[in-house]
């Protein structure tokens, strides 16, 4: 189940490089798997299509972002992850990635296998929908921000453990924000 044994030895990898190699993959350890979770997490917690652009800019906080091969290792996540993945078109008509199935997007939601990368992603979220103001050179971005950021707020309400009040507050200033609703009108 799983394991070698000498019986096996027909199907065992061919040199010391292979071996390894195999059991990397069997261990899922690689660069593409390190951004796949946190990617998936974060498409999890979207409330409509994500342009690649949008991952890039949300992902921009992963410890390898600054790696040469960062774009080669996004793209390689997009490709990896294509069996869960399909292109639709957002709000804006742009082509953007989301799951093909909302069942696994709820699985996701739940599995303690991705948890902290979960936690991440939503954090990352409201960091950066916070900073709404400043997403305007991002067009999609800061369109997304003005539709679903009270979304995220309330989501984050429903799924914390720690006291509701201090989250509700903030989502109240968000709903009283007369610069947020203004550009609202403007922008949407």
């Amino acid at each position: 189940a799983g394991r070698w044994t000498v019986n096996d030895e027909d199907k065992l990898p061919k040199g010391i490089e292979a071996y390894f190699n195999e059991i990397l993959e069997r261990l899922k350890v690689s660069d593409v798997g390190s951004v796949l979770t946190p990617m998936f997490c974060l498409i999890a917690w979207a409330k409509e299509p994500l342009t690649e652009k949008t991952i890039y800019y949300l992902l921009q906080t992963h410890h390898l972002s600054n790696s040469p091969r960062w774009n080669e290792l996004v793209k390689r996540a997009i490709e990896h992850g294509h069996m869960m993945l399909q292109r639709r078109l957002n709000s804006d008509g742009e082509v953007g990635w989301t799951f093909y199935h909302d069942s696994f997007r709820e699985h996701l939601m739940k599995s303690d296998l991705v948890a902290a990368n979960r936690e991440w992603a939503q954090r990352r979220w409201l960091e950066v929908l916070g900073g709404w103001k400043a997403l305007e050179s991002e067009t999609s971005l800061f369109r997304y921000a003005l539709r679903f950021f009270s979304h995220h707020l309330y989501d984050r309400i429903l799924e914390g453990e720690a006291p509701a009040e201090p989250k509700i507050s903030e989502l109240f200033e968000l709903a009283r924000n007369e610069e947020f609703a203004r550009t609202q009108e403007e922008v949407l």
